[in-house]
């Protein structure tokens, strides 16, 4: 993400990677007027554009700023190109994957049913995101969760934790394995390619069944690698009329 806003900006940004609770600064010489981002952790610099925002918030001065996040360089060029178009500019949060230490790329999706099987994933009714019921509690007799997973090369040879539960729009776990366990977890431990460089595709299918919804509204599936979050899949529960 540092390239790409470098790419951007040319070589009058300041850019900032924060890893965990660490930062690194990468200093230029000219601060751009739109591009800036200081974690309160770092020194103070005069004139620095992003610390008098943060020494005016501290005064009780409702202050806005633009902030991305681990973003793909369209949204990065379009951030940019908004905090511009109205003289403010934008706070980048980025990690080094190198240096993060769980470079992976996660997606999921929910199936009436699936199974992972030599590295592929066989799914039926998959791609949906609701369930309808006439009346609550319900209980779903079944369902799977698919999860795609992107292990960098870098990161493969290593165990790691992968973890899952499904959440209501409170924050509170339904029980979704055996005995009522809110939780699913399984290592994982790919191998290195033989390639340099190339990256390995996980697929994990998790089947679920006899969930009990408690009631109508937003719930959220949460995909975990290593206590990290990667992937958060919503699902909406809908009471229709009998």
């Amino acid at each position: 993400m540092e390239q790409q806003a470098r790419a951007l900006l040319g070589n009058d940004g300041i850019l900032v990677e924060t890893v965990f609770n660490r930062a690194r600064a990468c200093p230029t010489p000219t601060p751009h007027p739109y591009l800036s981002a200081r974690p309160l952790t770092l020194r103070k610099h005069d004139g620095q554009p992003s610390w008098n925002t943060i020494e005016r918030h501290k005064a009780g001065e409702p202050v806005e700023i633009y902030s991305i996040c681990s973003s793909p360089p369209m949204v990065l060029a379009a951030s940019i190109a908004q905090a511009a178009a109205d003289s403010s500019y934008v706070l980048i949060e980025a990690m080094n994957p190198a240096e993060r230490g769980t470079s992976m790329w996660v997606d999921a999706t929910l199936a009436d049913a699936a199974e992972s099987l030599n590295g592929k994933v066989y799914a039926i009714g998959m791609g949906w995101n609701s369930i309808s019921a006439s009346a609550f509690p319900v209980r779903h007799p079944r369902m799977a969760l698919v999860v795609i997973i992107r292990v960098s090369y870098a990161e493969c040879g290593d165990e790691h934790l992968l973890e899952i539960h499904l959440d209501d729009a409170d924050g509170h776990r339904l029980g979704i394995g055996p005995g009522g366990s809110d939780l699913f977890g399984v290592v994982l431990a790919p191998d290195r390619s033989p390639f340099e460089g190339d990256e390995r595709v996980i697929p994990v299918a998790v089947t679920v069944d006899q969930v009990v919804f408690p009631s109508a509204g937003r719930y959220n599936w949460v995909v975990e690698i290593d206590g990290q979050e990667r992937a958060r899949l919503p699902m909406r529960l809908m009471l229709i009329d009998s």
